[in-house]
């Protein structure tokens, strides 16, 4: 496919030739090979807004407009620091980025390079940042525990949320009182956790007994965090047992003595 890329702010457009599975980092090396502009010092745009180096060509294009990619030269400090965020160790990137100034830090691009390294980075990017939904949701996928540093209206939100669950189960935690009452969010965190995620889902959900039936397919550890009524509940417990015989490990020791229930968990 050709795109056409605006270098600069002039008018000055490039007809680039890349396969439909290419990525933005894919534009750039053909920008650096056309243009002369170094990796690190090109800021990519579609629509007037930053794209990260992983992301597919053919997943940042609106309506098929193949015309609206603008690369810029981002100035050699900005370029330096971003070099320097690729060249560190990736457990010194939180470390680094921290000790940049304030500038920087709301500096999209440098935001930008530091995220894509390590998703906790976003702890130290400025409040705008922090609020800013392409940012963290780009962290969250990197790194599903940065959701810890997002704004709470972005915590909020389910798209963000799921990602950062996905990344990482333990970051359930970390998001808003109602998407903890969210059941795709919620079994999402118990599918990647071998239902250890249950234990930061809401108290309604807990003892939800159709939600916790569901859950229990995945794993029967679901049942150490199931509300106190459920787990004393004998037709309940054998429901949950017909649907998953391993959970009897998670009983009470009154119903791991139970023979009708020792029978159904057995088959």
């Amino acid at each position: 496919m050709f795109v056409n890329v605006r270098v600069g702010l002039s008018d000055n457009t490039r007809s680039i030739c890349l396969s439909r599975a290419a990525t933005v980092l894919d534009l750039k090396v053909a920008v650096n090979r056309e243009a002369g502009i170094h990796l690190d010092a090109q800021g990519i745009l579609y629509d007037s807004k930053p794209i990260f180096n992983n992301h597919q060509l053919l997943n940042c294009i609106l309506n098929e407009r193949l015309d609206q990619f603008q690369v810029i030269n981002i100035g050699e400090r900005i370029q330096s620091v971003i070099t320097q965020l690729k060249n560190e160790p990736i457990n010194r990137v939180p470390e680094y980025f921290e000790s940049l100034d304030s500038e920087l830090k709301n500096n999209k691009w440098v935001v930008l390079a530091a995220v894509e390294r390590h998703g906790i980075a976003l702890q130290y990017a400025s409040e705008e940042l922090r609020g800013d939904r392409d940012f963290v949701l780009e962290a969250v996928k990197k790194n599903g525990l940065s959701l810890e540093y997002a704004s709470e209206a972005l915590k909020a939100d389910y798209e963000v949320a799921l990602e950062a669950v996905k990344e990482d189960w333990t970051s359930l935690q970390f998001v808003s009182d109602d998407l903890k009452d969210n059941r795709n969010v919620v079994l999402e965190a118990v599918k990647g956790s071998l239902g250890g995620g249950f234990k930061f889902a809401s108290n309604n959900l807990r003892a939800d007994r159709d939600f916790v039936l569901e859950a229990v397919k995945e794993s029967g550890y679901v049942l150490d965090y199931v509300s106190d009524d459920l787990h004393a509940d004998r037709d309940f417990i054998l429901k949950v047992l017909t649907v998953n015989g391993s959970a009897l490990e998670y009983v009470s020791d009154e119903f791991r003595a139970d023979p009708d229930l020792l029978a159904i968990a057995s088959r």
